[in-house]
């Protein structure tokens, strides 16, 4: 269980990390929320 949680936390991390470079330059904010085992939600605001 430890393991998959992690994972998802990694995953997380990665996905937030690549798209506030993309969205910082237009100043965009970004928020992922994950709920397992199926839903991903990616938030972004002006």
């Amino acid at each position: 269980m430890t393991d998959k949680t992690d994972n998802m936390a990694r995953i997380k991390r990665e996905i937030k990390k690549r798209m506030e470079v993309v969205c910082e330059e237009n100043r965009w904010v970004v928020a992922v929320a994950m709920m397992p085992p199926k839903t991903t939600t990616l938030h972004i605001e002006k």
